[in-house]
């Protein structure tokens, strides 16, 4: 009952599918925490779906836009809002921590927020259009997947660059095991799908760790909307890996 409960609270915080849970705890937060590769995987697999669905009848550049449409739409868009944020406060805080936590408080998108989330979404969409069989299979059930698991190290490995909002409050209780939790998770999720899971989770890794670098020494460490821009990145550095596989 606990692992249930964990992945509804995951489901609940991560989606936008109605579930009840009920007051959640701070440890139970972090137990959802650690399930979200699980959520990232289901999105994944019902994205492929999707996909093999529309593409037959409309062709593959459409069925990659209606998958990437589907996990804008079951997220509600919270992952796509940090990126915007992150780029706002990147562009438009000349250096300033101060000034970039107002920006990223801010719910105006500005030019730098606009900019990045059309080139994400375009580029997307056309890496997943250039894949087929076994590559698209790949990356459509584990990018998902693979970008969660990266936020929940994040969480884990770096301090809220805040003393309130929701980077504090979904990182105050996630331990180790929380995060080897999810590493888990993910595995256990993936592994069938063999060798080629590597190079694009390498690639994920490698933009996590790279956006955690410059939140911690612009910011002083992540908030919720770091998190987010980090989904979205290390989604896309997955999918542009498998493409790169695919050449």
């Amino acid at each position: 009952m606990r692992v249930v409960r964990a992945l509804l609270i995951a489901v609940g915080f991560a989606t936008r599918v109605p579930v009840s849970v009920g007051a959640v705890a701070p440890e139970e937060l972090a137990e959802g925490l650690a399930a979200l590769p699980i959520v990232g995987f289901v999105i994944g697999v019902l994205s492929y779906g999707l996909c093999a669905l529309v593409a037959p009848t409309f062709g593959d550049t459409l069925a990659a836009l209606a998958t990437v449409s589907f996990s804008a739409l079951i997220s509600g868009g919270l992952h796509l809002d940090g990126l915007a944020d992150w780029f706002d406060a990147l562009g438009g805080g000349r250096g300033d921590r101060q000034r970039m936590l107002e920006i990223m408080r801010d719910s105006r998108i500005g030019a730098h927020g606009a900019s990045a989330l059309i080139l994400v979404l375009l580029a997307k969409v056309a890496a997943l259009a250039e894949l087929s069989g076994s590559q698209r299979l790949l990356a459509l059930c584990a990018a998902p997947a693979a970008a969660r698991l990266t936020a929940v190290w994040l969480l884990y490995s770096l301090p809220a660059a805040r003393q309130d909002g929701l980077g504090r409050g979904m990182g105050a209780r996630l331990e180790r095991k929380h995060a080897w939790t999810a590493s888990a998770g993910f595995v256990l999720a993936t592994f069938w799908l063999g060798p080629a899971l590597i190079w694009p989770s390498i690639a994920a890794t490698l933009t996590a760790v790279a956006l955690g670098w410059q939140a911690n020494k612009r910011l002083g460490g992540v908030t919720g909307d770091v998190c987010g821009a980090g989904i979205e990145l290390s989604e896309l550095a997955f999918l542009l890996a498998c493409r790169a596989q695919a050449a």
